[in-house]
């Protein structure tokens, strides 16, 4: 190994051929510190030693496999940003270690130089983008505590407000508990699509069975959707939480909007494998009724995201979307379904930001808690109300209302 620059990060290859050692050492020895081990042994003696970002680890190892080692190491080193090689077929181990993230990503032998060359400095941006978020959390901790300190003294002080200042204390506590679930939620929406896009592109390359490509294709397809519809949902409530969407009313025809939603629906239906829920869709409106002023864009938004809120929660039966006029003044659309219903207590919490109705580790539906205040805010922007009526095990209806604007 070449002299060590305190400059330069650090790369360390294990593998028990001496031939690959020299190949790899030769391509990154200018850019990187590089470290050889030919054993497990070795390995950890120098990662101990020394402070390695990146490992490039042979699967195929004398005392273990490299996936088993890098899940060990992960517990000592969580920053180490690992890769595999692997001169054989066995995907079962590697998409585990995939999965559960103790691997970053694999490298089929032979490899292509170029290749290789750019997933370790991918490897190497993971591990510096990983260490300045720590950076950033632990300053934000710090933060924290420190305002928290500021809070208790000013607390101490102003003892004739101390009832209000802890109402408010456990506000702002029960503010972070939503953040914290909503982004650990939104984490796992992200990554977990993210990663089978990846995992399943690159066994994609050495699959030659139809059959299993067409099943790859799909679970990339699916992913794709999963991840589109997270990010989608993170720039609305970006737009509406800093007033950027601008609402455009004109001339609409609510059958056009209907037949524009359903299809969007039925596409949803699909990608969520829940084709045995029937569709009901029912207009109402006379032919003289049907022609107001909105913007159909954004109200077609806010039905798709409910629509979507009872796809999820109900496993058989019928959703049904209606629309009709009240009193001249209102078009009400409603959202009926057969799911599980909604308790009582969660009925006036389920339109804030962060909320579900299903908040637990363990949550069965999915899902990032955006869809609901989309929809309120973008309901509210339609100078609109939204209300809804459920209850446990029997179903929910969601309403909207909206003034009945009639073109000139």
């Amino acid at each position: 190994m070449h002299q060590i620059s305190p400059q330069q990060e650090n790369l360390l290859i294990l593998d028990d051929e001496q031939e690959i050692l020299s190949s790899i050492y030769r391509q990154f020895r200018k850019k990187y510190n590089v470290f050889l081990a030919n054993s497990i042994e070795e390995a950890s003696k120098i990662m101990r030693e020394n402070p390695v970002q990146v490992i490039i680890s042979d699967q195929r190892m004398p005392v273990m496999s490299g996936t088993e080692f890098l899940k060990i190491i992960k517990k000592e080193f969580p920053d180490v940003v690992s890769l595999i090689l692997s001169g054989y077929s066995d995907i079962k181990s590697l998409m585990e270690a995939l999965e559960i993230g103790n691997v970053h990503k694999f490298i089929q032998k032979p490899w292509i130089p170029v290749e290789l060359e750019a997933i370790v400095n991918e490897a190497f941006d993971k591990h510096k983008l990983m260490v300045e978020n720590k950076k950033l959390l632990k300053s934000l901790e710090k933060a924290k505590l420190e305002l928290e300190m500021k809070v208790e003294e000013r607390t101490k002080e102003l003892g004739d407000t101390i009832t209000k200042l802890k109402v408010a204390k456990e506000k702002a506590e029960e503010s972070d508990r939503l953040k914290s679930t909503f982004l650990a939620n939104l984490s796992h929406e992200i990554r977990t699509p993210l990663n089978k896009i990846l995992g399943f592109s690159e066994l994609l390359v050495n699959k030659e069975d139809d059959n299993t490509k067409e099943k790859f294709f799909n679970i990339i397809k699916q992913s794709g959707y999963e991840l589109l519809y997270s990010i989608e949902n993170i720039i609305d409530i970006s737009k509406l939480e800093t007033n950027q969407v601008d609402i455009t009313r004109e001339v609409c025809f609510i059958d056009n909007l209907l037949k524009v939603a359903e299809k969007e629906i039925l596409k949803i239906q699909e990608r969520n494998n829940k084709n045995n829920i029937n569709i009901i869709i029912q207009n109402k409106l006379s032919e003289n009724e049907k022609i107001i002023l909105v913007d159909d864009y954004y109200l077609t938004k806010a039905l798709l995201h409910i629509f979507d809120n009872a796809l999820k929660f109900t496993k058989e039966g019928y959703i049904k979307l209606n629309c009709y006029l009240k009193d001249k003044k209102e078009v009400i659309f409603s959202i009926e379904d057969t799911g599980v219903g909604i308790p009582k207590e969660k009925q006036e919490l389920v339109f804030d930001l962060f909320r579900q109705s299903e908040e637990s580790s363990d949550r069965s539906y999915g899902g990032n808690g955006l869809g609901l205040s989309i929809a309120r805010k973008i309901v509210e922007l339609l100078d609109g109300n939204i209300w809804l009526q459920s209850e446990k095990d029997r179903g929910t209806t969601f309403y909207i209302s909206i003034p009945y604007i009639v073109p000139n």
